[in-house]
């Protein structure tokens, strides 16, 4: 499920996970009809920079792609990059069985039934999962047009070529596919991806999205934990979360650890109850 996509006929792409603590950015070949890792790069990206999906200090990001892309020998310059966060809604809906062609035709006033945003200020992106009977079941997809923008006027400006905007959830469940093809059946599978701010969670049975959110909590809470239970600075909190030596020991770090563990599992679980 794309917002936006741009045809390119080069077979390698560069994948970014742009995210609050750190840019993560992969390059891909195709080779036949699977794809060979190329390159691997990681870099930080400076506390403040990214605040709840919304990029503040695009000149700070944009560094951190270049370090990134740098660090893993990255030479592709088509990229693929997702959005998450308070900017996309996503709605399992049902509507009168009907054409892909008139489904788009209709799916933008299904879409302001629906989307508590000016239908005007969003990318509108839709999935059939299920058909049968007289009814379809829809997946969807409104991101805010802001947002959408936002990152990739970061990509070009750090010089790559924007091909794909994806929704993280959803980039997930594509790369679960790929992955386990033919496999599975009819199981129930759980997707979830813990992010320094957000974790995203994607429920599938027998390969249909089921429900998708995602919970505003991530590997941040570790260090602010920390650092507020033992009146710590930011850095050597997020030092201890790393297992690096500081001014508190392991063995008082470790039980708050696992309490935030908890509490994590805790939220994720409350998302596979609802």
């Amino acid at each position: 499920m794309a917002f936006w996509r741009r045809k390119s006929k080069r077979t390698e792409v560069v994948g970014l996970d742009i995210g609050s603590n750190a840019v993560k950015a992969v390059e891909l070949r195709l080779t036949g009809e699977s794809y060979e890792l190329v390159g691997l790069g990681l870099a930080p990206v400076p506390a403040g920079s990214i605040q709840g999906g919304e990029i503040r200090q695009p000149a700070a990001v944009q560094q951190a792609i270049r370090q990134a892309l740098a660090q893993g020998g990255i030479q592709a310059t088509d990229a693929v990059i997702g959005v998450s966060g308070g900017s996309v809604i996503a709605k399992r809906v049902s509507l009168p069985k009907m054409s892909a062609s008139e489904i788009g035709e209709s799916i933008r006033w299904e879409a302001e039934q629906h989307i508590p945003f000016d239908i005007d200020d969003v990318n509108l992106d839709f999935q059939v999962l299920r058909q049968g009977g007289p009814q379809l079941e829809v997946m969807l997809v409104a991101v805010k047009k802001g947002r959408v923008q936002s990152y990739a006027e970061v990509v070009q400006g750090a010089g790559l070529s924007v091909v794909v905007v994806d929704v993280d959830v959803f980039a997930l469940e594509t790369q679960h596919e790929y992955n386990q093809k033919g496999e599975g059946g009819g199981e129930v599978v759980a997707l979830v991806n813990i992010g320094h701010e957000t974790t995203n969670t994607n429920i599938l049975q027998g390969g249909v999205n089921v429900y998708a959110r995602d919970v505003f909590v991530g590997g941040r809470q570790y260090a602010t934990t920390l650092a507020q239970r033992f009146d710590l600075p930011a850095a050597e909190a997020e030092a201890l979360m790393r297992g690096e030596h500081g001014s508190v020991s392991w063995t008082e770090v470790e039980p708050v650890i696992d309490l935030v563990s908890q509490e994590i599992g805790q939220e994720i679980q409350r998302t596979l109850d609802y």
